[in-house]
């Protein structure tokens, strides 16, 4: 698209990345950030159990901080279903991580209360603010829409990106989703 060629550098570090996956995880995404002014490659790697992504983020020489991570991950473990982990490749790792948080929701309930203990914590913990924690407890719910026939809509948090980037501050971006 862009007429760019990934360097040898960061294909190795792809394919290292790929080698060094647990059994059961699988890399569920991967592609350039077109919308921004970066050469990067972002991997979101699924199916790591919340215990073991500190091992893999060693295995891979990822160069932030392990530790810290294991201590995120430790704390919100208990609130969400399953998660995924965007890893940043420009010619080598960066140390950036984000770790998408997913809920199991059913369609036909307006809003899942675990939610609730969620935005509570991180903002406990500093990373959400009060404005983006109430536009998410308003978001879910059902629209309905007619043009050429009637549609339902459920309107869903889709997920919650916790994101480490060192030498800036941690924060928490919220995802929606639509489902028909």
């Amino acid at each position: 698209l862009t007429g760019y060629r990934c360097p040898d550098s960061t294909l190795a570090t792809i394919g290292r990345c790929i080698l060094n996956l647990p059994p059961e995880a699988l890399i569920a995404l991967s592609g350039f950030m077109l919308s921004r002014k970066t050469e990067a490659v972002r991997l979101i790697v699924s199916k790591i159990p919340i215990q073991q992504i500190d091992a893999y983020l060693s295995s891979i020489d990822w160069p932030g901080d392990t530790r810290y991570i294991r201590t995120l991950t430790d704390r919100y473990s208990g609130l969400f279903d399953h998660a995924a982990y965007n890893i940043h490749i420009d010619t080598e790792l960066k140390p950036y991580l984000g770790i998408e948080m997913y809920l199991k929701q059913n369609i036909y309930t307006r809003y899942d209360p675990r939610w609730e203990t969620l935005f509570d914590m991180l903002k406990a913990d500093g990373l959400i603010q009060d404005q983006k924690r109430l536009g998410l407890r308003k978001f879910p719910g059902v629209t309905s829409f007619s043009h050429l026939y009637p549609v339902r809509y459920h309107c869903l948090i889709n997920h919650l990106k916790l994101v480490y980037k060192e030498g800036f501050p941690n924060e928490c971006k919220g995802y929606f989703g639509i489902k028909t």
